[in-house]
């Protein structure tokens, strides 16, 4: 069986990307990146506590998407009408066959 076979959820994402005008005021704007993606979805037995940029954000699930997905971290992907934040981005979880991308997340929403 292949790891595909698991990815039995679908995920959307956006991600903020900051503009600067020629006037110097910075915009932000929400873009997609992700649409209908093949995912899978765990939730952790326990709570993983990590520092980032002075927040202490909680992990919740671990999300896996094929190799090559465009993910990054601060990313808000939703599955299933819930929306988590993407804390870390791990592309070397695949391991020598590397064909999936681990990612850890906050439920945010």
């Amino acid at each position: 069986m292949s790891f595909t076979a698991f990815l039995t959820s679908t995920a959307s994402s956006t991600r903020a990307v900051e503009t600067i005008s020629a006037t110097g005021q910075k915009t932000i704007t929400n873009t997609a990146t992700l649409t209908s993606t093949a995912c899978r979805i765990e939730q952790l037995n326990g709570t993983l506590a990590m520092t980032i940029l002075g927040r202490q954000p909680t992990a919740t699930h671990l999300i896996f998407f094929p190799a090559g997905t465009n993910v990054l971290e601060n990313d808000k992907v939703t599955i299933s009408s819930v929306v988590y934040l993407i804390l870390e981005v791990n592309s070397v979880a695949g391991g020598i066959a590397g064909h999936h991308i681990e990612c850890v997340g906050e439920e945010i929403d």
